[in-house]
């Protein structure tokens, strides 16, 4: 079975091909946990999406999120990452390579399935996400406490 991971647009795949990959079993995150999960993106091949398809990896499982604007791999590899992406996209700028690199970091993580798609937001801790339709229940009802408020007399205060 091959591997695939399916990307938005060309200078994704060009990024990704010529300076993420190798990132992550000989770079920035090949000592990250779990251990070994550069093995599980050897043989990958990327695709740009065609009309219709969906986005992200088939054939193999994402062992972990990468966030590819880590201030430690960006400032180590901007400069790379901009000479990748000239080469689809002469006139792009940094700060569209960053948009570039949210939307793939978000692909990468499953949080991402359609081209022009709204992103799914990852969960952090043990507590799950609440149903839209209990917040909506909940935000229009209030606790109201009585308050027993008590001025000092003067013969207190002595």
């Amino acid at each position: 079975m091959s591997k695939i991971l399916t990307v938005a647009t060309p200078v994704q795949k060009v990024i990704f091909d010529t300076v993420i990959h190798p990132e992550f079993s000989n770079g920035f995150w090949k000592a990250m946990r779990p251990m070994g999960h550069g093995a599980a993106w050897a043989e990958v091949t990327t695709v740009v999406a065609t009309a219709g398809a969906k986005l992200g990896a088939a054939g193999f499982t994402v062992p972990r999120n990468y966030n590819l604007l880590n201030p430690g791999f960006f400032s180590k590899a901007e400069a790379a990452l901009l000479a990748a992406a000239r080469t689809v996209k002469p006139e792009i700028t940094a700060n569209q390579l960053k948009r570039e690199l949210t939307s793939l970091s978000q692909i990468i993580g499953a949080r991402l399935k359609e081209v022009d798609g709204v992103a799914v937001k990852l969960q952090r801790g043990r507590r799950p996400f609440a149903s839209t339709a209990k917040l909506a229940i909940n935000t229009g009802a209030t606790r109201r406490a009585v308050a027993n408020i008590v001025e000092p007399t003067p013969e207190s205060a002595a």
